[in-house]
This record gives C-alpha cells, sequence and structure tokens, in this order.
C-alpha cells in the first residue's frame, strides 16, 4: 500500500506476491468461496488441499523444486485428480473438479465472460485510469468506491454477489 500510494519513495520494487487491488483480491475471495460453498456436493475437505497442491506442483515443474515459478505456463488439469470410484481421501468428486477449475479460472464479468483478474499475476501492461498505479483520479488506491456505490437495499451477501 506504501508503494502505491508514495510511488516516488521508490527507485525500484521486488514484489513476488503484492496485495493491491483489494477489490479483485476480495471478488476473488467471494468466487472462490462460491465455488465450493453453493452446492454442499463442492465443498472441498481440508484433507484434500494438499493432494490438489502436490498434483498442480507436479504438473507445473519450476526452477526450485516444489514451486511454481510461472501460473500462466502451468498445464495443471484438476480433472487429472477425478475419482475413478467413489468418492475418497486421494481423489476429488466431479462437483469438486468442477469447483478447482472455477477457482483457477478465475473470476469472471457475467455479461462478457472476461476475466476478472489473471491467474497467479497482474495482467501484462494493465494500467489504472490514472496511469499511475492507483485509482480512478481522486480515489485512494485501495478504494472500496464500486462496493460502497451499489444501489440502496442490494444484498451483499456471499449467495447474491456477483462479480
Amino acid at each position: 500500500m506504501e508503494a502505491q500510494r508514495f510511488p516516488d519513495d521508490y527507485v525500484g520494487i521486488v514484489a513476488g506476491a503484492s496485495a493491491n487491488f483489494w477489490t479483485h483480491q476480495s471478488a476473488a475471495w467471494v468466487w472462490e468461496a462460491r465455488a465450493t460453498l453453493d452446492d454442499p456436493a463442492s465443498f472441498i475437505p481440508l484433507a484434500k488441499l494438499p493432494v490438489i497442491n502436490q498434483a498442480a506442483v507436479a504438473a507445473c515443474p519450476g526452477v526450485i523444486p516444489g514451486f511454481i515459478d510461472d501460473p500462466t505456463r502451468c498445464g495443471f488439469d484438476p480433472g487429472s485428480l477425478l475419482c475413478a470410484g467413489a468418492d475418497a481421501p486421494d481423489c476429488l468428486t466431479a462437483a469438486q473438479v468442477a469447483a478447482v477449475r472455477k477457482i483457477y479460472a478465475g473470476p469472471r464479468n457475467p455479461p462478457c465472460r472476461r476475466r476478472g483478474i489473471s491467474r497467479g499475476r497482474s495482467a501484462p501492461g494493465r494500467k489504472s485510469p490514472a496511469g499511475t498505479g492507483r485509482g480512478a483520479p481522486g480515489t485512494p488506491p485501495t478504494s472500496s468506491a464500486p462496493l460502497r456505490s451499489r444501489p440502496q437495499g442490494m444484498p451483499m451477501s456471499r449467495a447474491s454477489f456477483d462479480p
């Protein structure tokens, strides 16, 4: 946040996982929650997360073993974990595979189906309206204006939110 508000304080910044564009990031959290919680069959138990992680890392080798260097070059397909028979701790059901695919695809804008957030990194060449890495002119860099400007009485619940 410091770098967004005072970019002239820096000559350069090394940031592997900077948390900027809070509105986008918050929309992604809702997207992930809806992918796994809207349908009880899509819920992914905590015990299955290491299975998904290990399969993703194995499908996306990086320079450092056990880490994914460039998620955009990853060929991981959650369908590779589909259970051959009944649900088991080392595989995913069809509904769970669909949920993981939705999470990996990232939030989409329903009218145009455009991806809202690039998987694993910011979109190349993307600039803010002001061209400074900040929000629209006159708004703070982590503006929640899109969420505050909703019509009065509009429900704000996970189930009704459609990023």
